[in-house]
């Protein structure tokens, strides 16, 4: 569908805001997915090197259970198994396209797609 990180970045940027609807609705899942499926993967070695016995298994049994349920998912799905771990970086990368659409839907930067520009957000019917 796109050839490329860039291309594919832009064209999902289009729309990852719309769905969303609003800041708040922005701000709750950027917390949410950050706690969840980030926070307790950058929390590790923090917890390896610094914390106690009980921080660390408090910070292994989330990360423990984002995996869990993204491998549940993925079963479902029938996605590949390798997508389960990738899974924190993927969440940063979401989190990063839909900041990146809520800035250019703030600033009135048009959307391009397929080389077009659309003022005023993402352009609607087939494609």
């Amino acid at each position: 569908m796109y050839d490329g990180f860039g291309p594919a970045w832009r064209g999902f940027a289009r729309n990852a805001y719309e769905p969303l609807g609003s800041p708040g609705a922005l701000a709750t899942m950027v917390v949410l997915n950050g706690a969840f499926f980030v926070l307790p993967f950058l929390g590790l070695p923090v917890a390896l090197l610094a914390g106690g016995l009980s921080t660390t298994a408090i910070v292994w049994a989330a990360a423990a259970a984002a995996l869990g349920l993204r491998a549940a998912l993925a079963v479902r799905f029938g996605a590949p198994a390798w997508t389960v771990l990738a899974t924190p970086l993927a969440v940063m990368l979401l989190i990063g396209l839909q900041c990146h659409s809520f800035f250019n839907h703030c600033t009135g930067r048009p959307v391009v797609w397929r080389g077009r520009p659309y003022p005023g957000g993402a352009p609607t019917g087939g494609g």
